[in-house]
């Protein structure tokens, strides 16, 4: 089962700067390759082409395709390219915490993880855990 990444406002706002940057860079890069004689001002321009673009490309995925996962080999957590792997040897527990409204899932090695979802999708989130792996347990703790 499939859960969306949920970002929060300042994510948004830090994506939403780095690709204006981005595209500041971008535009700044092509205008200047327009107007480049020596090799090596193209050169590094058009390195600079390349790192931005990658990085806009890497801003989108992140807020585009980042999501949970539960599956038989454990949780998956894609941030985009990027990939966590929670091995469900690794699993110990999820806890919900009800007063911050925090859903954490705990490791066996003492580790833990926030786990960043709408708050809606706890229980779905929960249960889909539990009936894949019933060896975690599930808490709501009153703080």
């Amino acid at each position: 089962m499939k859960f969306k990444f949920r970002l929060n406002a300042i994510s948004i706002l830090l994506l939403v700067a780095v690709t204006l940057l981005c595209g500041y860079g971008i535009a700044l890069n092509v205008i200047t390759l327009i107007n480049a004689i020596e090799t090596l001002k193209i050169i590094l321009n058009v390195i600079l082409l390349l790192v931005n673009l990658a990085l806009i490309v890497t801003v989108f995925s992140i807020a585009l395709f980042s999501s949970y996962t539960v599956n038989k080999k454990g949780i998956v957590l894609r941030l985009g390219f990027f990939k966590v792997v929670y091995k469900k040897e690794e699993l110990h527990s999820i806890k919900l915490f009800s007063k911050t409204q925090k859903l954490v899932l705990y490791l066996v090695d003492a580790k833990f993880t926030v786990i960043v979802i709408n708050a809606n999708f706890y229980q779905a989130f929960t249960k889909a855990v539990q009936n894949e792996f019933p060896f975690v347990y599930e808490e709501v703790v009153s703080e």
